[in-house]
């Protein structure tokens, strides 16, 4: 007879578990498969999409929270990028007369892919200004401090 063995400390307990005096195949079904099967039924279609549920809910107020910030941080890059402009043509235009780096096209953000291969940009914003203001001698020149992402440069011939 299978039983249950506790040893706390210098005492031990001993639970003798009895279910059947003979094996029944219906007993061993309605008492592991059912429940089992119950278990993985109400997990897949509630428990699941209510915590996804919860979380896209949560994710929507944390935007909702930040969009003010956001739109704000954008106008001030915005403007910052604007200042930028005069700088980035003059490097261009001598990166050009070297033969030397010029930034073809720079994204950043969360890039979704489209079945022709192309990329949506929605979520994303241009940051070819940025990069080509960080060229310098031919050399993208990243500050150890930033952030570095995937970067994909085409050489200019």
């Amino acid at each position: 007879m299978p039983f249950l063995r506790l040893h706390r400390g210098n005492q031990d307990f001993h639970f003798p578990i009895q279910l059947s005096d003979e094996i029944l195949p219906k007993a061993i079904f309605y008492g592991t498969v059912v429940p089992l099967v119950t278990y993985f039924v109400v997990k897949k279609l509630i428990v699941d999409p209510f915590v996804q549920k919860e979380k896209e809910e949560d994710t929507d107020k944390k935007k909702e929270k930040y969009a003010d910030l956001i739109a704000e941080k954008r106008r001030q890059a915005q403007s910052a990028v604007e200042l930028m402009k005069e700088t980035v043509e003059r490097i261009r235009e001598e990166e050009e007369r070297k033969g030397g780096l010029i930034i073809v096209r720079a994204v950043y953000g969360k890039i979704i892919s489209t079945d022709s291969g192309d990329f949506n940009e929605s979520q994303c914003i241009d940051a070819n200004i940025p990069l080509q203001v960080m060229v310098k001698n031919s050399s993208l020149i990243l500050p150890e401090t930033k952030s570095k992402v995937i970067l994909t440069v085409e050489r200019y011939m």
